[in-house]
């Protein structure tokens, strides 16, 4: 572990959070062991997970600002308000999010949808079933594999662009359409005319994108590391990382991961500046639901 280690969130901080009466901005949300939507308040580096949000919705996924319940319904988070339910078909099967929280794509077989500000558009039957899903921050274009090759696509249904590459587990977009990022067997840069650049030492199972799209994080739960990526410089910088982590998500601000295991005992944020890694891990706010 290098010099800039990892910030610890001391146990008193949970209470100093409840008592105080600590608020600020909505960075994010995270899923607790109970599977309810905590809100992440307050600034990178010294947020806190709030009490869950009002009503007895219990989901099975979340990312960025849209949850899944059992059923496969999807709901919508604003702010600490109560969840919303969101008008679509319903019976969906995965859920991923922008770098943008209002922003995501759901996806049942090979029929995908896109949700803005927590509205549903149309669905579109993209003729594959995919593996791995993104969409980008203001919801114009989706990226999606299946087991043997990855493409952009148009809410609209118009395809940008398909390669052949095999076992995708993670995709993200570029931003201004500039094309895709992804995990395989490695990780590896499309760009919008189908020219591919792979690097062979950068396994991982979740990808995350800064807003700007200048930085890759590439989270490796087997060896419990993450690896960051420059696109700019083309540097790798890597650290390990205290958990089993399985989930990465972004954060309002751009440049903020929320670092999370599959049952979410364990949150983290990651804060970037290029490669550099600030670490902070996040406390609860005892209570049940407000």
């Amino acid at each position: 572990m290098n010099r800039r280690g990892f910030v610890f969130g001391l146990m008193g901080m949970t209470a100093v959070a409840q008592e105080s009466g600590l608020a600020g901005p909505v960075l994010g949300y995270s899923l607790d062991a109970e599977h309810h939507v905590r809100p992440l308040i307050g600034p990178a580096g010294s947020a806190y997970l709030a009490q869950p949000l009002s009503g007895e919705v219990a989901l099975r996924d979340w990312t960025g600002s849209y949850g899944l319940d059992a059923e496969g319904q999807l709901f919508y988070g604003l702010g600490t308000q109560e969840l919303r339910r969101v008008e679509t078909e319903g019976g969906w099967g995965m859920v991923v999010g922008s770098p943008r929280p209002s922003v995501a794509v759901v996806q049942r077989d090979s029929r995908i949808a896109v949700a803005r500000d927590g509205a549903a558009g149309a669905v579109l039957d993209l003729g594959m079933t995919p593996m791995a899903l993104a969409v980008a921050g203001d919801g114009a274009l989706i990226a999606a594999a299946d087991a043997d090759r990855c493409g952009l696509w148009r809410p609209e249904g118009e395809q940008l662009l398909q390669t052949s590459i095999a076992g995708v587990r993670a995709l993200q977009v570029l931003p201004d359409n500039a094309g895709l990022c992804g995990l395989a067997e490695r990780f590896f840069l499309i760009d919008q005319m189908g020219r591919r650049e792979e690097f062979a030492d950068a396994r991982g199972s979740a990808l995350g994108l800064t807003a700007d799209g200048s930085t890759v994080v590439v989270l490796d739960g087997e060896s419990m590391k993450v690896r960051v990526f420059d696109r700019l410089t083309r540097e790798w910088a890597e650290e390990p990382i205290p958990f089993a982590a399985g989930r990465i998500t972004p954060l309002r601000d751009g440049r903020t991961f929320l670092i999370s295991s599959e049952a979410g005992e364990s949150v983290w944020t990651l804060a970037l500046r290029g490669t550099a890694m600030q670490w902070a891990q996040i406390p609860l706010v005892r209570g049940g639901r407000n």
